[in-house]
């Protein structure tokens, strides 16, 4: 809202928010149904402040991700990203979030999972934590043991860099050709270092770490599905990270809930190339029309081969403004000078029917809306959208739940 020159209450658009997850939940249940649908799910979790205004203190709850994602892998398949908040760490929630899994699951070594493994769920462990714990040795005190360790384990990076983005049989192959040795030679090394350190100290620890789960951090070698290290749950929680310096904590449970089902909404499309702006005023919009429950599917980003116009129309805008989409946009010019005037032709008609949406259901005097309009330096960008409240309005004056676009309930609404 501060971009676009609006300078709103706090608890304004808290309630907003809360009010667009609301409508946003069933999508959040069907993005959560395509993720537990998938053969390999990374998983990962961040810590959350929560008030807990009886205490005087605040709580520590937790944001769960969960990610399907096999691209890396030649997969063509839409990703998705589910986040769910808990107030607390215990297992039980694991168990109740991935009920009914059986494919493979990439986390850290967090004692949670263990419950899921033995309920015949697959463990693939990340190399990147085994390797954090040898670099944070290195770090304080380098060491001939840690720099070799270090660059053996860079060694499998680099293969996995060579085959990312092909298909599961020829990453198979070159792992078996290549990392395979690589992890056997490591290993030697690793069990003679530990034969001559002390079991105490941090560097035997820290070897022991990936040696006790050694099944699982050589499982990718087997299955070019697989991935050698978690950075796709890791990436799905960095924005959290960033945004938790910014909001601090969740002033409920509640409050954690619809950041969850708006981050879930938000990275799933920004993982498909989604512009998440674009494509929330749109679908909210359908939705507050009460959109068959049916059609849901329609809804997803990327999924059934369509997006919705705003999305798909933001998404091109994006690409045309970006220093590549320029580039492109030069030698193929017939194909974006064709996508620019339908996007422009779009927003127009999506223009129209917001002013005539606030026209047709005229606010009060002291209304925020009729400020935009004495005050439009302030409150630019307001106009080009109509409120929530309005589409409703509008929706139940037409008198029929199938009206799934503005101008239809609009011309509707005028005639009556």
């Amino acid at each position: 809202m501060a971009t676009q020159g609006l300078d709103i209450d706090r608890s304004t658009l808290a309630g907003w928010t809360g009010q667009a997850a609301a409508l946003l939940d069933p999508l959040v249940a069907r993005i959560r149904d395509e993720v537990l649908k998938a053969d390999k799910i990374h998983a990962d979790d961040t810590p959350v402040p929560v008030l807990d205004p009886g205490r005087g203190k605040t709580a520590t709850g937790r944001l769960w991700v969960y990610a399907a994602d096999d691209q890396a892998s030649g997969s063509t398949a839409p990703r998705a990203t589910w986040y769910h908040f808990t107030p607390d760490r215990t297992a039980a929630h694991l168990l109740a979030h991935l009920a009914g899994f059986r494919g493979f699951l990439q986390a850290d070594a967090y004692a949670g999972y263990d419950g899921l493994y033995r309920g015949g769920v697959t463990e693939v462990a990340c190399w990147a934590h085994f390797r954090r714990k040898v670099f944070d040795l290195h770090e304080r005190t380098a060491t001939p043991l840690t720099t070799d360790i270090l660059e053996r384990i860079g060694a499998l990076y680099a293969v996995e860099a060579e085959v990312r983005g092909q298909p599961p049989d020829i990453r198979h192959r070159a792992r078996q050709e290549h990392s395979k040795p690589l992890i056997e030679a490591l290993r030697e090394v690793l069990d003679a270092a530990l034969r001559r350190l002390s079991p105490k100290c941090d560097m035997a620890k820290a070897i022991a770490y990936g040696t006790k789960r050694w099944a699982a951090l050589t499982r990718f070698l087997d299955d070019g599905r697989l991935e050698i290290g978690n950075n796709i749950a890791e990436r799905a929680l960095r924005g959290v990270a960033i945004g938790r310096r910014n909001w601090l904590f969740a002033g409920s449970r509640v409050g954690g809930e619809r950041a969850a089902a708006i981050y879930t909404v938000i990275q799933t499309c920004k993982a498909n190339g989604v512009d998440p702006q674009a494509y929330i005023a749109d679908v909210i919009a359908r939705i507050a029309y009460d959109w068959p429950a049916s059609r849901w599917d329609e809804l997803l980003p990327c999924w059934c081969g369509r997006l919705p116009t705003a999305s798909r129309c933001a998404r091109v805008s994006s690409l045309k403004n970006s220093t590549r989409g320029a580039a492109r946009g030069g030698n193929y010019s017939h194909r974006y000078g064709y996508v620019k005037e339908r996007f422009s032709a779009t927003w127009r008609r999506c223009s129209r029917e917001a002013g005539a949406s606030q026209k047709a259901d005229a606010p009060g005097d002291g209304s925020l809306f009729r400020k935009a309009t004495a005050h439009r330096h302030r409150y630019r960008g307001m106009r080009k959208f109509a409120p929530l409240g309005t589409l409703s309005r509008v929706a139940r004056a037409s008198g029929e739940a199938d009206r799934t676009t503005i101008g239809e309930a609009l011309r509707q609404a005028r005639q009556e």
